[in-house]
């Protein structure tokens, strides 16, 4: 099955327009061949995409790359738990805020979970936080989200963790499969939505209500009107102070204006809301 030019075309445009991403012409190929598994003809699937909103999200997770692990870049994380701990020494009538932005399989939310945690823990003496800190984690990949609440893991995303981070926070259900533990699972909530989307995540994150956002490696597949609308969410979403985690070769200075500060840790560059 081959897909001519234009209805290629507008495909990347309905997908752009409702989620950010922009399709390159090597998902061409994957694309064809979802269609041809599910009899969809490349013209009537122009018509059906634009009402369709299951097949709009069945074609995401054709094109999608969800590959990551848990600690990714662990030296934020080693920053984080600090800003955390000062945080909870600090907040005490409302819950931490902690946003993971474009979370896939849900590693980096259960590695920002198990972080907290830790930071509980090395104030308090207990793992059990559930009352302190909320942490939401969004993504466009509805089979990647499914994966995420099953918080099953092996193999790839957990080589780099430690036998003591292993029996603390997961449940061995197999030789090489483990399950994240309950208490763990709890403060992580998913939703499926682009961070693109004014209207999703003024419903689902809202102003002016995070204390923290990780969004690595996500803006790397937008243009630049799709990081600016991004960015901008993220600045609303993020309370005065507020720190914006990228991943370490990623930058937004060509698009932030002065609404962010950089603040240069261990763990690298991150970003502080100016208001």
């Amino acid at each position: 099955m081959t897909i001519s030019d234009r209805v290629f075309d507008k495909i990347r445009k309905i997908i752009y327009e409702k989620t950010g991403l922009v399709i390159g012409i090597r998902d061409r190929d994957k694309l064809a061949r979802f269609l041809s598994s599910r009899d969809i003809r490349p013209k009537s699937l122009e018509e059906e995409i634009e009402y369709d909103r299951k097949l709009l999200y069945d074609i995401i997770d054709v094109v999608t790359v969800n590959e990551t692990f848990f600690f990714r870049h662990e030296s934020q994380f080693e920053v984080l738990e600090g800003i955390l701990k000062d945080l909870l020494k600090r907040v005490t009538e409302r819950k931490i805020r902690i946003w993971s932005v474009g979370c896939s399989t849900g590693e980096e939310p259960y590695s920002i979970a198990i972080t907290a945690c830790r930071a509980h823990f090395g104030l308090y003496g207990s793992y059990d936080c559930e009352s302190r800190f909320e942490i939401i984690a969004n993504d466009i990949s509805r089979e990647a989200l499914n994966k995420a609440k099953e918080a099953v893991y092996g193999g790839y995303s957990i080589r780099n963790l430690s036998r003591e981070v292993l029996e603390t926070f997961f449940q061995q259900e197999a030789p090489e499969s483990y399950r994240v533990k309950d208490f763990v699972r709890r403060l992580v909530t998913f939703y499926l939505f682009s961070v693109t989307s004014d209207y999703d995540v003024k419903r689902y994150i809202g102003f002016n209500s995070c204390d923290c956002v990780f969004c690595r490696n996500v803006m790397i597949y937008f243009d630049d009107n799709s990081r600016r609308k991004a960015l901008d969410n993220i600045y609303d979403a993020l309370r005065s102070d507020g720190f914006l985690f990228l991943a370490p070769t990623e930058t937004i200075r060509d698009i932030s204006g002065d609404r962010f500060a950089i603040a240069i840790t261990m763990g690298g560059i991150i970003y502080v809301v100016k208001r």
